[in-house]
């Protein structure tokens, strides 16, 4: 699955790795975007906006935590209209990794000064997202719509736990939730969106496209792909191949001609 993955390095913690000198650790950034139309992983109806429209981030940070800790910020874009939230995160930790503890960060004055969460788990493929979305290590559950979730325009920011963990750990995807594996999974990050239209909502995974340097519209399917049937499709020869044939033809038909001179 193409995925979006922004990673960071320190430029003074490398030069002075470069000259032999001691510094800090090098920090990471791993960040997994969900847009209006990303994969569909449940639910009928989609984000109500333009294509490709950036609505949630979720960014895993080491820059200024101590070690064993990472910083994830969920940032709800002012995209969403009124009444949308997002009332489910969930993440994958590459293997051999888990979180054993969060705990909220009140980091500025675009964070609200109390945790709005409802519910937070940490626990190794313990978390379904509904529909193919399979199994995560890691969710937040917001009940909102009201004062219970994270303002559009806003973020939280929480401080996790994980011993030996890089922001990059958290570049990992769902597993399927059966056995033996069926069709599900393989989702880098799920978030599940309430307050659409009709009282909808709809499961999307993240991290497909960033609209800032692709087209993140639907995929476009060729004519020739959904019709090869079509005579418009069928491949004819190249303008070399129809010489050589129109050659060989001249060619029996003067054979030919011989022939019946001679008979």
């Amino acid at each position: 699955m193409k995925s979006i993955k922004k990673y960071c390095a320190s430029l003074a913690a490398a030069a002075a790795m470069t000259l032999g000198v001691a510094g800090p650790a090098m920090a990471d950034v791993f960040s997994i975007e969900f847009h209006s139309d990303g994969p569909l992983i449940s639910g009928s109806q989609t984000i109500d906006m333009i294509s490709g429209t950036l609505f949630a981030t979720a960014t895993f940070d080491t820059a200024g935590m101590a070690a064993g800790h990472v910083k994830l910020t969920l940032d709800v874009s002012s995209n969403l209209d009124a009444g949308q939230f997002v009332a489910l995160w969930y993440f994958s930790l590459k293997a051999g990794k888990q979180v054993s503890n969060v705990a909220y960060m009140a980091a500025d004055s675009t964070a609200p000064s109390v945790d709005l969460v409802n519910d937070v788990g940490f626990a190794l493929d313990s978390y379904k997202a509904d529909g193919v979305g399979g199994m995560f290590d890691l969710f937040f559950q917001y009940n909102g719509p009201v004062n219970n979730n994270i303002p559009p325009g806003l973020h939280a920011v929480y401080d996790l736990t994980c011993i030996g963990c890089s922001a990059s750990d958290f570049d990992a995807e769902s597993i399927s939730s059966h056995n033996p594996p069926k069709a599900d999974g393989g989702f880098l990050g799920a978030v599940h969106v309430q307050g659409l239209p009709q009282g909808k909502s709809v499961w999307l995974g993240g991290g497909t496209c960033d609209p800032a340097v692709e087209d993140c519209g639907p995929p476009v399917i060729e004519f020739c792909d959904e019709f090869p049937t079509d005579p418009a499709c069928i491949a004819l020869p190249e303008p070399g191949s129809l010489a050589i044939i129109g050659t060989g033809l001249l060619g029996m038909a003067l054979a030919r001609r011989r022939r019946n001179k001679w008979i």
